[in-house]
């Protein structure tokens, strides 16, 4: 799905109020704002081995983070697209620093989070493939697409409401 067609569909499910233990649980879709291209080109001078596809920066500078069905006092979701600034090395991300590069290679790239830390969204970016990995099985057998568009379509299907 385009970036036009992810906010149609986010404007089909409005915003949602439900009381829990006497709070009041706000949540909805946010997008975070968009990169500025002074923060991408510090982003890329830090990271000059990593290389980020063409249609992920397009998406970075119309919303830097994705966050479906979340808290609205928090922008934060269950699990969601971080903002660049948080992206990691995936076995930094996974196993902190018990993991070294040889063990698990850095050109993959944490572009998620999740609270529990059980699974992440992973660019590699030597092929730009994108995959869903989870400490357990950290491989590239659960491939989510090869563009941002494939992207958008499995963080739309796999969002939890």
């Amino acid at each position: 799905m385009t970036f036009e067609e992810l906010l149609q569909k986010i404007h089909t499910e409005p915003d949602r109020a439900e009381v829990l233990d006497g709070r009041t649980l706000r949540t909805g879709h946010v997008l975070g704002a968009p990169l500025r291209h002074k923060e991408l080109e510090a982003w890329l001078a830090a990271w000059p081995s990593h290389r980020l596809p063409a249609d992920l920066v397009s998406l970075l500078l119309r919303a830097n983070g994705i966050h479906l069905w979340a808290d609205l006092d928090t922008g934060r979701s269950y699990t969601g697209i971080a903002p660049l600034a948080e992206w990691k090395l995936a076995r930094l991300r996974m196993w902190g620093g018990l993991v070294g590069p040889e063990e698990f290679s850095d050109r993959y790239l944490a572009l998620s989070y999740h609270v529990d830390g059980s699974a992440y969204i992973v660019l590699n970016v030597d092929s730009g493939m994108y995959f869903f990995m989870d400490p357990c099985a950290a491989d590239e057998s659960s491939v989510v697409g090869a563009s941002v568009s494939e992207l958008l379509d499995w963080v739309w299907e796999y969002r939890l409401p």
